[in-house]
Parts: C-alpha cells; sequence; structure tokens
C-alpha cells in the first residue's frame, strides 16, 4: 500500500486559514473563514510536489480527529478533485487547482477506505461544497471538472512531483510608464511586486531603456519602449502558475503580449 506524508496546515473544525512555507518550516496566517464555516477534515499539503496554481499540490486528510498546524501526518490517497478555478468576468482564465483525498493510517473510522468511491456520497458533496463556498469568499469559483479514484489520482500525483534542486530564472518584461501619462499603472506594479515578493521571498527590478522590436518583412522598427524588468529564481517550473500570471499581466496593463522569459539555471558549484 503507497503511503504519503501530508503536511497540515489548517486541522480540522478551524476557521483560520493558514499556509506552511517549505522553504522557511515556518507557518502563517492567511484569513479568518466566515461566521459559521469551518473546515470539515485537516487540510494541508503534500511535499516536494508542484501544482499547476505554483504552490505543493493540496491534499484533504479525511480521519475522526484533527491534528494541529505543521503536523506531519502518514496518510494514503485514495482520490482527487481535478478542480477549475475560475475568477470574476472579465479576469484572465481558469486555472488548474485540484485537491487531493486522503486518509489518516492513524484512523480507525475510515480504515476500510481504499478509494473515493467507498466514502458515502454524503461526505464528498460535503467536501466539494466546502472547496465551493471557500473560493466563494474570494469571488472565484470552483468547478470541479472529475472526481478520480485512487489508482488515477496517484497517477496524477506522480506529474505533480518535482526535483526541488532544479532552478529557473524567470524575466517579466512590464512597459515603464510614458512621461505625460496617467500613473493609473502605480497599482500594477505595486501588486506584482507584492505578488512575486510572497510568493518567492524576493525579486530583482532593473529598467532596460530602450526595448526596439523589429518585425518582418521589411525588418524596421515599429516600436521602441522602456521597460522595467521583474526577475524571480524558483526552485520549481510551474506552467501553469505562469499561464495564469502572463494572463493577469496583460488585462491588467492592457497589453496584448507581455514576454515571460524563463530559462534554467545550472549554479557553479
Amino acid at each position: 500500500m503507497d503511503k504519503f506524508t501530508a503536511v497540515i496546515e489548517t486541522p480540522a473544525g478551524s476557521t483560520q486559514k493558514y499556509r506552511y512555507d517549505p522553504k522557511q518550516k515556518s507557518l502563517s496566517l492567511v484569513k479568518r473563514l466566515p461566521q459559521g464555516m469551518t473546515f470539515p477534515f485537516d487540510f494541508g499539503m503534500l511535499p516536494d510536489t508542484l501544482a499547476p496554481d505554483g504552490d505543493p499540490a493540496d491534499v484533504l486528510v479525511v480521519s475522526e480527529f484533527s491534528t494541529f498546524p505543521a503536523c506531519h501526518v502518514e496518510c494514503r490517497i485514495v482520490g482527487a478533485m481535478v478542480v477549475e478555478q475560475s475568477s470574476a468576468a472579465g479576469l484572465p482564465p481558469d486555472l488548474r487547482n485540484d485537491r487531493f483525498i486522503a486518509v489518516s493510517t492513524a484512523s480507525q473510522v475510515y480504515k476500510s477506505i481504499q478509494s473515493i468511491s467507498d466514502f458515502p456520497d454524503d461526505l464528498i458533496r460535503q467536501v466539494a461544497a466546502f472547496f465551493k463556498n471557500y473560493l466563494a469568499q474570494e469571488d472565484k469559483e470552483a468547478n470541479i471538472k472529475q472526481i478520480l479514484d485512487a489508482q488515477l489520482a496517484k497517477r496524477l500525483l506522480e506529474q505533480y512531483k518535482t526535483d526541488m534542486n532544479e532552478r529557473f530564472l524567470y524575466e517579466i518584461f512590464i512597459p515603464a510608464e510614458k512621461d505625460g501619462e496617467t500613473h493609473h499603472l502605480s497599482s500594477h506594479y505595486t501588486w506584482l511586486r507584492q505578488e512575486l515578493v510572497g510568493r518567492f521571498g524576493g525579486l530583482t527590478i532593473y529598467q532596460r531603456s530602450p526595448a526596439k522590436g523589429i518585425w518582418e518583412p521589411d525588418n524596421e522598427a515599429r516600436h521602441t519602449d522602456d521597460m522595467i524588468i521583474y526577475e524571480v529564481m524558483a526552485d520549481n517550473d510551474a506552467a501553469g502558475y505562469w499561464r495564469w500570471l502572463k494572463a493577469e499581466l496583460e488585462h491588467r496593463f492592457n497589453q496584448q503580449e507581455i514576454l515571460v522569459r524563463k530559462a534554467c539555471i545550472d549554479l557553479v558549484q
């Protein structure tokens, strides 16, 4: 029987959402849930994985008890919900945000559960309703595209396992505001800085001036812009997250195309 270790971020019954940072090995408080809403079971992440949203894979650990934040729980994967998370109308496209379902190996009540179909239907409906209501508080919609059994869920999890030693350099090219323009973009520059620092722990910002674009057929310069480049180092490649961020930036800066460049970094030992 395959066994996995889950790191619990938010215990069952909690009205606060916590997030575990595997690099810093620390917990942070994310938010408080609305009155009357609590986590139905322990919720956390699966170490050494990377989901399409750029975070470690989410896991709900079912048992008859609750643990505590940062507790390591041995469990077996019994299924998964393939979830597409969409934002308000007019914002960038959907983002995959799958939820794996596991059972604690210490559980006696659920020790016979080997696949998600072994659960009572009411329990699965309860879990699905919780995830939908949770995202609704953020003006997002959870579309459960598919429910996977244990075998398919573990196959999906294999795709999310990652080499934590591999590093990538990302460069995001953002047009700088021109003289005489209003400063309506300032909030978007601030948002991007906060997003990258919050996710990657730091970044480098520098300006390249001028940047010249040349296109066929006559190879003449068509457009010249000052560019602000946001540069981050990441341990893993999360293609889904970067596609989402690119679309978000194109929407915020009203650009047909925002260049995001990626390079695999081999550090000198």
